[in-house]
């Protein structure tokens, strides 16, 4: 992705708990100081649901590859990992290259 441009992610939650209650996703960017909250989302017992996160990636962002850290709260914690890779696009292939 290009510096500038927003992370736009999907959170898939699979709710299998014993009460009813409400949840909060949320997504950081340590390295970048970047941090998206959804929620609180309400959820019933065995319940599955689907959110959108964005993340602003600011212009000044320098190219390297960052990890997003999604935590999702009720009763517990659940956190998961992801990479993402920021560069500038080079303008010869259609797809991101790995060259300025």
């Amino acid at each position: 992705m290009e510096p500038g441009q927003p992370l736009i992610a999907s959170a898939d939650i699979d709710y299998y708990n014993y009460k009813e209650g409400s949840i909060t996703i949320t997504a950081v960017v340590q390295e970048l100081g970047l941090i998206s909250r959804v929620g609180p989302i309400d959820v019933k017992k065995k319940d599955q649901l689907s959110r959108i996160i964005l993340l602003e990636i600011p212009e000044d962002t320098p190219p390297g590859t960052y990890y997003v850290r999604f935590t999702v709260n009720d009763d517990s914690r659940r956190v998961r990992y992801r990479e993402i890779t920021v560069g500038r696009h080079c303008g010869v292939c259609p797809s991101y290259c790995g060259q300025k």
